[in-house]
């Protein structure tokens, strides 16, 4: 009888050397990978993000046909009314307004016009009006509804969540002019204080207008910042859920930050390379960072007569 070699009765073994390498081989394609599963999941986030613009544009119409016009950036303040709301000191912006439209009565029905808006932090947003309106501050009335902004309100993509329910990603065009002293109601955009925009007043064409953008809830992309600039319905400065092309009475000013991308209350979201948009003819769009500043300006205003607007990817 033949007898087995004892050293041939084992399998040979990997040496050390082609251990390292298969191990490096694995590393390189997990390298390879991860890239490509991270731009995946942003993809992702990226249409989710457009699926929620698209249903608050798509909610702004039902708005405009039941109520004769586009929601107001925000209601209240001095001593009058020109659209939708009653005059008080304080603000309630624009989502107040949608929540019929996007089956969210109860929490409409739990909003309380005669009082402001609540918010846990106003560090940052300016609670008194110059000390000229002492019932611009965070009211408890209106606390169940600020702090329950419903999912679509919020952007899958933003980094920093801070108060859960309590802020929004998302804001509505004001346009090019400031919404500041003095006090401003007559915006070339979309919505701003107390207005009332008919969608006939949209003379650039409503595919040529921007109506929603992303604005994501802290500023800037420093995560050591915790700036928070858009409340889910409070607001005392009116910028709070508004957006404009450059926040500047020196048009050389706005070109010179645009370029860097500093701009001051302008759209802004944590997608890589741009921001979602929704237009006036309910279409989402995606808005490259690289696009150009005369026909990004072009596109904020309602009927501003330009002949060249953004061209917008999918």
């Amino acid at each position: 009888m033949r007898k087995t070699s004892a050293k041939n009765s084992f399998p040979a073994a990997f040496t050390l050397v082609e251990l390292l390498v298969v191990i490096a081989i694995i590393g390189i394609l997990i390298g390879m990978l991860l890239p490509a599963v991270q731009r995946a999941r942003e993809a992702a986030r990226r249409v989710s993000c457009l699926n929620n613009m698209r249903q608050l544009g798509l909610s702004a119409h039902m708005f405009h046909d039941s109520k004769g016009g586009f929601p107001p950036s925000a209601i209240g303040g001095e001593d009058e009314t020109i659209g939708f709301g009653p005059a008080r000191g304080g603000y309630i912006t624009w989502p107040a307004f949608l929540l019929p439209f996007l089956e969210q009565e109860n929490l409409a029905d739990k909003i309380d016009f005669n009082y402001s808006a609540y918010v846990s932090d106003t560090a940052g947003q300016h609670e008194t009006l110059s000390g000229e309106h002492p019932l611009n501050v965070s009211d408890q009335v209106n606390k169940f509804a600020s702090t329950n902004a419903p999912p679509l309100f919020s952007c899958p993509s933003v980094a920093k969540q801070f108060e859960q329910g309590e802020h929004k990603d998302y804001a509505i065009n004001v346009g090019g002019q400031l919404p500041w002293y003095p006090f401003n109601r007559d915006g070339n955009g979309m919505g701003f204080l107390d207005s009332k925009v008919r969608i006939e007043q949209v003379g650039d064409g409503t595919s040529n207008t921007f109506l929603f953008m992303e604005r994501k809830r802290y500023d800037g992309r420093d995560l050591s910042d915790n700036t928070r600039v858009n409340p889910f319905l409070w607001a005392s400065f009116r910028h709070n859920g508004q957006v404009l092309y450059g926040y500047s009475a020196d048009e050389d000013e706005i070109i010179a930050t645009f370029e860097i991308g500093q701009l001051w209350r302008s759209p802004d979201s944590d997608h890589p390379d741009g921001v979602n948009v929704a237009m006036c003819d309910g279409s989402t769009r995606f808005l490259s960072d690289t696009v150009a500043f005369d026909p990004y300006r072009a596109t904020f205003t309602r009927s501003g007569g330009e002949v060249e607007v953004v061209q917008l990817g999918d």
